[in-house]
């Protein structure tokens, strides 16, 4: 869809430390899913951003399973009791995602931060409640990876920003499991909303990063092994796509009248 924004830039009035950073492309393969995450001991990872990719790298850092399918089917699979509850979750999510994919046809773009703060809201109401039942809370925290020190997703908004529902569920449920209870030696993730890197020194796998919220002072972060940027696509380079209603696709259209209509009983 276009080119991946990876690169961390400084800001120019920030005259210490390095210029920049490039981060490996997300379609790419990367040592996250390896031992250690590539390192020689319990990895130290951040990652930038708040969209699907970097909620991806983040989950692949939190858990042993490839995809977050595989993750909530274990969870699922784990008693009865956590099946019954999630599914009586999921009816709720569904409507409050179609709720704010109905609202996408009608705000106009600025709009798009409150619609996405509103959906934030909404998950955590229903995320916060079952985090604290320990019999939801136990088997998913004991579910996480253990050969990973911490994480910390670091979000320039106060919300996630556009991503498939089950990576945002499961991201904020580990997070508020985590504010009640941690299982011994398995990985902590970190969520630092409204928060920007604004100094990096060193080299991976020793990596320091400053950290700034507005209003308070920098945090910094050090010995950090590995770190994705994952900034979204650069508008300037996405190619476009457009749908149409003839019988003949074109560059960056797709012809809805290509494709075949189920037809539906009318009773």
């Amino acid at each position: 869809m276009g080119a991946e924004k990876t690169r961390w830039v400084r800001d120019k009035g920030n005259k210490h430390g390095r210029h920049d950073f490039v981060g490996d492309p997300f379609w790419q393969d990367d040592v996250l899913r390896k031992k250690y995450c590539g390192q020689s001991s319990k990895a130290r990872i951040v990652v930038l951003g708040g969209g699907d990719g970097a909620l991806q790298d983040t989950m692949r850092c939190l858990f042993d399973e490839p995809t977050p399918l595989e993750t909530i089917n274990l969870l699922l699979d784990s008693s009865s009791y956590v099946q019954g509850t999630l599914e009586r979750v999921y009816i709720k999510i569904l409507a409050i995602e179609q709720q704010h994919a109905a609202s996408q046809s009608w705000v106009s773009e600025g709009g798009t931060a409150q619609e996405l703060s509103a959906l934030h809201k909404a998950y955590l109401r229903i995320i916060q409640s079952i985090a604290k039942d320990r019999l939801i809370r136990t088997p998913l925290l004991k579910m996480l990876r253990k050969d990973v020190e911490i994480v910390h997703l670091v979000i320039r908004d106060s919300s996630l920003g556009e991503a498939y529902s089950l990576n945002r569920f499961l991201i904020l449920l580990v997070n508020e499991c985590q504010k009640l209870h941690t299982e011994p030696g398995a990985v902590n993730l970190k969520l630092i909303f409204n928060a920007e890197v604004t100094r990096i020194c060193g080299n991976i796998p020793k990596l320091d990063i400053e950290i700034t919220k507005a209003g308070t002072a920098p945090v910094y972060i050090r010995g950090i092994m590995h770190m994705s940027v994952r900034f979204g696509v650069d508008a300037d380079s996405a190619p476009g796509q457009q749908i149409g209603i003839s019988y003949q696709d074109s560059t960056n259209r797709r012809e809805l009248a290509t494709i075949p209509q189920p037809l539906f009983p009318l009773d």
